[in-house]
């Protein structure tokens, strides 16, 4: 195809991805970049609900959409996410192939450039900083077009909710049919959903040849976000601060003091940021839809595509507002 869209075998697509293919090819763009904010856990998944977020079996969650269509800037994306830390990729507007739609000749450079579609251990976050090397014309959009799932089985609930995970890097699943992988020597020696995505992160820039960029991995920022979500971490991931900041020229102390404010600001500042989301859903200032009882992808897909119709909402009216350039 023209273009490709990588979802996981527990996720599923809006049928209207074949006109947003079409739109894109007839606009040259080279990615679109979806954000996804369409979640559907599946019967099993056994998530409980916390003071951030509900969970339910068998339940589609469509929030905050509304539609709209802009133009993003990969390369100022790319470096946002390094000063970030690598982690949490999803809040920048940057290319994706997971859950997104990219044109196949990117992909061609890519390979051509590195022998290799994909790379790194993640291949959401390695994609999306690969194809944003390459990528001139990337449009993000909040409209619904992929639907993110969690079975029980899923990384996305074992990993990324659950974080019931063994901690040990030998013990990371990604490494299975690898053969020697080499991990960044800036990025602590431990397994989590973040050392996994700044590892990957910067095995994409690294690849694609911009170690400039890789270099200045944010690891302060990147330990404290690591602590912040995980228990019993904290004596590999210092290890690992310490060894990052000497390997880019930088003292322990200083390591120490940024680690301390990255935590006490970046953590709770992300904590709050979800707190007031919610807040902001249950007072009906976002619009929230949620619809249980649905036993697999075809029933909730078909519940996404009576939401979206309920709302008057279609791919071709709100790409219809991009402005041209």
């Amino acid at each position: 195809g023209e273009y490709v869209c990588l979802i996981g075998d527990d996720d599923g697509v809006n049928p209207e991805i074949m006109e947003a293919a079409a739109w894109a090819k007839d606009h040259e763009i080279d990615s679109l970049s979806i954000r996804t904010i369409t979640n559907y856990l599946w019967p099993g998944a056994g998530l409980t609900a916390t003071l951030t977020s509900k969970a339910s079996d068998g339940q589609l969650a469509v929030s905050g959409y509304q539609g709209w269509f802009r133009f993003a800037n990969a390369s100022k994306e790319m470096e946002k996410l390094v000063r970030n830390g690598g982690v949490y990729y999803l809040d920048f507007q940057l290319p994706k192939l997971y859950h997104g739609l990219v044109r196949r000749t990117c992909l061609e450079q890519i390979y051509s450039r590195t022998g290799a579609f994909l790379g790194g251990l993640s291949p959401d976050i390695y994609a999306s900083l690969s194809i944003s090397c390459v990528a001139k014309r990337v449009v993000f959009t909040d409209y619904p077009l992929t639907i993110a799932g969690a079975c029980p089985q899923s990384s996305s609930v074992n990993e990324g909710a659950r974080r019931s995970h063994s901690k040990a890097l030998e013990a990371a699943p990604h490494f299975r049919d690898r053969g020697e992988y080499k991990w960044c020597e800036l990025v602590p020696r431990v397994y989590t959903l973040e050392t996994i995505w700044a590892d990957s992160g910067v095995a994409a820039l690294v690849a694609m040849g911009r170690t400039d960029l890789a270099s200045q991995l944010n690891v302060a920022r990147l330990a404290a976000c690591c602590v912040g979500a995980n228990r019993g971490v904290w004596g590999p991931v210092l290890q690992g601060l310490i060894r990052g900041f000497r390997l880019q020229g930088r003292s322990p102390a200083a390591a120490v003091f940024l680690f301390v404010w990255y935590y006490i600001t970046a953590v709770s500042g992300r904590f709050m940021r979800r707190v007031w989301n919610r807040v902001l859903m249950s007072a009906g200032s976002r619009k929230l839809y949620r619809v249980g009882g649905l036993a697999d992808m075809e029933q909730t897909t078909r519940a996404l595509v009576t939401c979206l119709k309920k709302e008057s909402l279609s791919f071709e009216a709100c790409a219809a507002g991009l402005a041209s350039e």
